[in-house]
């Protein structure tokens, strides 16, 4: 039987949809969609489409935020990274659990609060918010498969189809990359040293060390082939990720690590779902306050300065 509590999606673009698509699977009867320049048109979408048909799905769709917002069980915010802390405010004293697409909130908005004070009465007493790092998982199967105890060098080279420039390139694509080392690192990730940066309209890369270990960033956005490319190269290993489109909107996903294809579960969908479980069904579960306050200052460190 489906759930009969409601969801809320602000900012139904693209990534909005991935998370209506797990939205659907986590069985959710009622989804309400927030801003967005149109209304979405799900009759493109076929099971959607069908869902909605058979009345086992409604979707209701408005251009401006209203109160049925704070009637949901669980809202997704997808929206652009500097109205994050908006909407998080909006909700702090509501019952709504609240899944944000990283970043948590913009480097603008993090010079306008206590970012301690914020995270803790949100994540770690209310526990209430989690931010989604999907390329975790990645880092998860990659340990899994290669089994490396020690590490001498990380490239993280990942270039997108995104229209950012300059400096909001790092403030969108480092969540990744730092989330992707902390798997590997933990807290160790604050030790870094030898740090340098080197920032264009189109390219930003940067070089330091984790104790011993030494590692690339290399983004580049604006770029002109059709689809965004991750490859990570780690010791001896070439690793890249490859995705097949499926009938209901989701993706099989693959690692090559050195020519040889592991498929995997789709690291969006296992993080979407991991984060709302956390937060719908773990009253008691300690929040991961740490990973949180690391990557957000890590971020604000990288593009700021080179100490």
């Amino acid at each position: 039987m489906r759930q009969k509590h409601s969801a809320a999606i602000i900012g139904p673009g693209r990534i909005g949809k991935v998370y209506l698509r797990e939205l659907i699977k986590l069985k959710y009867s009622e989804i309400f969609l927030f801003g967005g320049n149109k209304k979405p048109d799900f009759n493109k979408i076929d099971f959607i489409k069908n869902l909605v048909k058979k009345k086992i799905l409604k979707i209701k769709y408005y251009k401006n935020l209203n109160e049925k917002i704070k009637e949901c069980s669980v809202v997704c915010i997808c929206s652009p990274s500097n109205t994050h802390l908006k909407y998080i405010k909006l909700l702090e004293n509501t019952k709504v659990k609240i899944i944000v697409e990283k970043p948590l909130i913009s480097l603008e908005d993090l010079n306008k609060i206590n970012i301690s004070k914020f995270l803790f009465q949100n994540i770690l007493k209310k526990r209430k918010v989690l931010c989604s790092y999907p390329v975790r998982f990645y880092a998860k199967e990659i340990k899994k498969i290669i089994k490396t105890k020690k590490i001498k060098y990380i490239k993280f080279k990942y270039h997108t189809t995104g229209k950012n420039t300059y400096e909001h390139i790092p403030e969108d694509l480092l969540p990744h990359a730092i989330s992707f080392i902390f798997e590997f690192f933990k807290k160790k990730v604050n030790n870094l040293s030898k740090f340098k940066k080197n920032q264009f309209k189109n390219k930003w890369n940067c070089t330091f060390q984790i104790e011993k270990t030494n590692i690339i960033f290399d983004f580049k956005q604006n770029i002109k082939a059709k689809e965004s490319k991750l490859e990570i190269f780690l010791n001896d290993f070439k690793i890249s990720r490859y995705t097949k489109s499926l009938s209901n909107s989701d993706l099989d996903v693959f690692l090559k690590i050195n020519n040889k294809k592991h498929k995997i579960k789709n690291p969006m969908s296992e993080n979407i779902i991991y984060n709302h479980n956390r937060l719908i069904k773990h009253k008691k579960l300690l929040f991961d306050y740490n990973i949180n306050y690391n990557i957000i200052l890590l971020i604000k460190r990288f593009i700021e300065d080179e100490k």
